[in-house]
């Protein structure tokens, strides 16, 4: 008689299939991944009710918006093309898991990793160079967006890196993919975040 844990979404592997401390062997049917689903959801409520403020900000502000001359494009477009980069390459990593190639997958997580610092290093710069701006609604807004944006970026690097180790280190595979997914899955809402908040913050004013 089969096992009905054998089909279970939360099944463990065989130790000897080298398993991890924690995790599931499922992919998107894993808790984890409804989990994050749910995280997702709820810092994507944070991001819109922070663009929400900008918008309404700048409609109720009298005189020019931005109020001391348009954002430079100088870091900031260069960070949204890194990280347009960096989602490619976590797709390429899930696909390379996929079809049972770990070695590349640890590669492929390890080039977004790379590329996602160099998003956050630029971003970095960029918020150093506005916070030269006097002290206003504007500033307050822009480095408060800026700042959360970061911090999931921050987030996001340090789950590439275990993914990458973990990945290397035949941790994880076809049958355990959670992982990988579930951290693809974050950094992909990451690079969202970072295509919304570069259009609201660095694009819009010079379309206005």
């Amino acid at each position: 008689m089969a096992d009905p844990m054998a089909d279970s979404a939360d099944a463990i592997l065989a130790p000897d299939a080298r398993p991890l401390p924690i995790g599931t062997v499922a992919g998107t049917r894993s808790s984890g991944w409804l989990g994050m689903a749910l995280l997702i959801a709820t810092e994507a409520s944070v991001f819109a009710y922070l663009i929400f403020a900008y918008f309404y900000t700048a409609a109720l502000h009298t005189g020019a918006w931005p109020p001391q001359g348009l954002p430079p494009l100088t870091y900031a477009g260069p960070a949204f093309l890194v990280a347009l980069a960096s989602a490619a390459s976590v797709r390429w990593a899930v696909r390379a898991l996929e079809r049972d190639r770990p070695r590349q997958s640890a590669a492929g997580l390890g080039l977004t990793l790379v590329l996602g610092l160099a998003a956050t290093a630029l971003l970095g710069l960029d918020a150093s160079m506005q916070a030269g701006l006097t002290p206003g609604a504007y500033r307050s807004l822009y480095l408060t967006i800026l700042g959360v944006h970061l911090a999931h970026l921050v987030a996001g690097l340090v789950g590439l890196a275990v993914l990458s180790l973990w990945t290397a280190l035949g941790y994880v595979g076809p049958v355990r993919s959670a992982p990988v997914l579930i951290g693809a899955f974050y950094w992909s809402f990451v690079v969202a975040a970072e295509a919304a908040v570069f259009v609201t913050l660095h694009l819009s004013p010079h379309l206005g």
